[in-house]
């Protein structure tokens, strides 16, 4: 007989969720598969050459560097210190290098351990520790307060499900990428608003392990992660003494001086283990009662972190604060907060998808995977803040953090720079790195009953298909890489170098940059797009170099390479540093004669000569003039690379003084004039107020653009101007020293100004001014133009002699 009845038990799909996700669900079956993640994950990063170090093009060499210099500077007496203080780097003029992405935690572990056992995967094995304290450390902490299976959960997420840090920013910006301290600073915080605004104890140990966290994260970058610690920490601290003083408040009445000595009396209280009137500030355990085993670790790890971190930070951050950036220009990135929506699905991930992103969220991004932090993560923390919105004064800072980090514009909207530490942070898309850690959070508001709901048991079943999607199509990136493996000739070469004498090497062409743009535009780094971390070779070979590239560097710290000349030795084929591959001639006769006396005097090795930065067959000049190359080998991302020795007849000539001060100033000769095409200028030194050439054009920044022009006789110059007008109502004036060669009081906006103006100039130096009366920032419409006040844009700006 057929049961009519309308009660209905589950379905066979329900039934199969329930039995899937029970399966899941039990804490065991997830330490598993942390386990059975980390496994696979570590494999992945070790790569196919698992004890090689990590070399590569670009930002990737800098990291191990950061640790040989640390090896080569650090000193423990009368406290431990970096000196920063060097010529090590920028040989042979030297200079300071505290404005570099330090994280010191990171140094000294790979300084330790190449100490002992020499080049090796120091750096990877980091990583690998990093990533398990912040998977276990994170499950630690949430145990207790949600249970073993929500913990291993959320740890899961945060960590392995970040693709942004394990993807995208490991090992090219590794500095961004060593989260760990920083991921369980973030996790405790949100511990201690949850039991402060609901009114339960937070015990001894807690305090103690918060105060250990912020010392621990002064060991990881200092520009951006350990500030993301503080921001929370900051956040967090400020929202409790809010509903600490509410709470006060509502069951206070009298006066001001008696409500102030109730709160006294409650805090000494609270220190004392005495309740009062106010349960919910209890500390669940006296402050007077011995330590605990795990207290006094905590104690321990604030000593070491204070010993070995705070006080060498503090001269770091003093050193780096010392430079006056008032009169420097900047470029910032920023991600869309719509790039959230972005998913790591296989093929339409946001690397994969990348051009129709950016035209439908533009915006000044440094890497396509900024804002984006998968379909799982982002669907967890929705649903979470949903479910817990009746206990929303727990997720409060961490809504104030995300939204501080999304809506972050280094100048239009400088949320994050109300905090100091944050002063140095223009690279906002660089937040998306803690992101995974708050929706993670965000999701423990969501308590799963898939026993009893239905949109529990496919709610979760869905996150886990987005999470899994995620994980798949955000590592099947990494797995698609080309890993960089260095030639079975690196080492010889590397072991031929060493043994060479002299103290320092030069690269050729060198680079000395900063990642803020300074030195590229200025002659001293025009390969940045190939070689900017050659310097990251001393290493291996132990030699000092002329190299340098800073995570920011000011402009006083490439003064002295411009000041000697170098620019005009560049020979770009191109001067946009994004364009160019290689020098578009060979030196000439002068150019060579500077080029052997500097070698001659400084107490060089040799040469390390980048072949595939000269132009065709220029190689040849080099081995006539300097002798043979010794070795030869071929480094991911540098290309070819041989090793020309000094001659050993001028090892006697080394004279660091004269280096120091030798200058190349050839006068102007009319061969490659244009300052637009070619960069520099032979005769022509640039004072201020002309941006380096982009896409075939030039930018003349206000107040004025400052020229020096050095002549060898007098003569007639000619000045030949094609630029176009930016800003309406614009005024010019164009001053040969302090004779006016041209004047015009309003240039309408897009006008093309085309000008071919004589100018009798004495031997010698002379200055030309061009004066602007107006500027415009054109960051919305041309993001490299960060916020540099334009006045003009050059398409061409020559300077050469009027022939007889």
């Amino acid at each position: 007989m057929r049961n009519t009845s309308k009660t209905r038990g589950p379905n066979a799909g329900d039934r199969l969720g329930q039995a899937v996700l029970g399966a899941i669900a039990r804490g065991p079956w997830l330490g598993w598969l942390a386990a059975l993640l980390y496994g696979l994950w570590a494999v992945m990063i070790l790569g196919p050459q698992p004890w090689a170090s990590v070399i590569g093009a670009g930002d990737t060499d800098l990291w191990e560097y950061t640790g040989f210099y640390l090896r080569e500077h650090w000193r423990w007496w009368p406290l431990p210190h970096l000196l920063l203080e060097t010529d090590r780097a920028l040989y042979p003029y030297g200079g300071p290098v505290a404005l570099q992405a330090w994280g010191l935690e990171r140094d000294l572990f790979w300084a330790a351990l190449s100490a002992i056992w020499g080049p090796g995967p120091w750096l990877k094995l980091y990583f690998l520790l990093s990533v398990a304290i912040a998977l276990v450390g994170m499950a630690r902490i949430l145990r207790p307060d949600f249970g073993e299976r929500r913990a291993i959960g959320t740890a899961i997420g945060a960590v392995l499900l970040n693709v942004y840090a394990i993807v995208g920013k490991f090992p090219v910006h590794s500095n961004i990428a060593i989260t760990h301290w920083t991921a369980l600073s973030l996790t405790m915080d949100f511990v201690l608003v949850h039991r402060w605004a609901r009114g339960r104890a937070i015990e001894r140990v807690w305090w103690l392990g918060r105060a250990a966290l912020v010392l621990l994260s002064l060991g990881q970058d200092l520009g951006y992660v350990a500030g993301f610690g503080l921001l929370s920490l900051a956040l967090s601290l400020g929202w409790m003494g809010a509903i600490a003083l509410g709470r006060w408040g509502r069951g206070q009445s009298g006066s001001l001086q008696t409500r102030a000595q109730s709160l006294i009396q409650a805090l000494h209280g609270y220190l004392n283990h005495r309740h009062l009137d106010h349960q919910w500030m209890a500390p669940g355990a006296s402050w007077r009662q011995p330590l605990r085993p795990i207290e006094w670790g905590c104690v321990g790890a604030i000593a070491a972190a204070t010993w070995l971190y705070l006080l060498p930070v503090l001269p770091i951050v003093r050193a780096a604060k010392a430079f006056d950036w008032s009169n420097t220009f900047d470029r910032a990135w920023f991600a869309h907060p719509l790039r959230l929506l972005a998913p790591y699905w296989p093929g339409i991930n946001p690397i994969e998808a990348a051009d129709w992103w950016r035209s439908l969220l533009p915006s000044p991004l440094e890497t396509d995977f900024d804002g984006v932090v998968g379909w799982g993560l982002l669907l967890a923390g929705v649903i979470g803040l949903v479910r817990g919105r009746r206990h929303w004064a727990v997720v409060v800072p961490l809504w104030l953090m995300a939204i501080g980090l999304l809506a972050y514009r280094p100048w239009d909207l400088p949320l994050l720079q109300i905090f100091p530490w944050f002063s140095f942070n223009r690279v906002a898309g660089r937040g998306t790195v803690v992101l995974p850690v708050l929706l993670a959070l965000l999701s423990l508001g969501w308590s799963a009953d898939w026993r009893r709901s239905r949109f529990d048991r496919w709610a979760v079943l869905l996150v886990a298909i987005a999470g899994l999607l995620d994980l798949t199509g955000g590592y099947g990136l990494k797995l698609r890489e080309q890993p960089s493996q260095l030639d079975r000739s690196f080492w010889p070469y590397i072991s031929t170098l060493r043994q060479q004498p002299g103290v320092a090497v030069l690269d050729w062409p060198f680079c000395v940059t900063g990642g803020n743009g300074v030195g590229s535009g200025d002659g001293t780094c025009p390969f940045f797009a190939h070689n900017p971390s050659t310097h990251a070779l001393s290493r291996f070979h132990g030699k000092t170099t002329i190299s340098s590239y800073l995570g920011r560097m000011h402009p006083s710290q490439v003064a002295p390479f411009v000041q000697a000349g170098w620019p005009l030795l560049a020979l770009p084929d191109d001067p946009d540093v994004n364009r160019t591959q290689r020098q578009r001639r060979c030196f000439w006769d002068d150019e060579w004669a500077f080029f052997e006396r500097f070698l001659q005097l400084g107490d060089f090795a040799g040469v390390n000569l980048y072949l595939d930065r000269l132009a065709p067959g220029c190689e040849g000049q080099f081995f006539a003039q300097l002798g043979q190359p010794i070795a030869q080998t071929s480094i991911p991302g540098m290309g070819r690379l041989v090793f020309l020795p000094k001659p050993a007849a001028w090892q006697s000539l080394i004279d660091l003084e004269q280096v120091r001060s030798l200058r190349f100033e050839p006068a102007i000769d009319g061969r490659e004039p244009d300052l637009v095409q070619f960069g520099a200028v032979r005769g022509v030194a640039i004072v201020s107020g002309l941006d380096r050439p982009r896409n075939g054009r030039r930018w003349g920044l206000a107040p004025e653009t400052v020229l020096d022009l050095r002549v060898d006789r007098p003569q007639t110059l000619r000045l030949q101007l094609q630029a176009r007008v930016p800003v309406a109502d614009q005024s010019l004036k164009i001053l040969l020293g302090d004779r006016l060669l041209w004047q015009a009081d309003r240039l309408v906006e897009g006008q093309t100004l085309v000008l071919d103006l004589p100018a009798k100039v004495p031997a010698g130096r002379s200055r030309l001014r061009l004066i602007y009366g107006r500027s415009r920032f054109l960051r919305d419409q041309v993001p490299a133009a960060g916020n540099r006040p334009i006045a003009l844009t050059f398409d061409r700006f020559a300077i050469q002699p009027i022939t007889p």
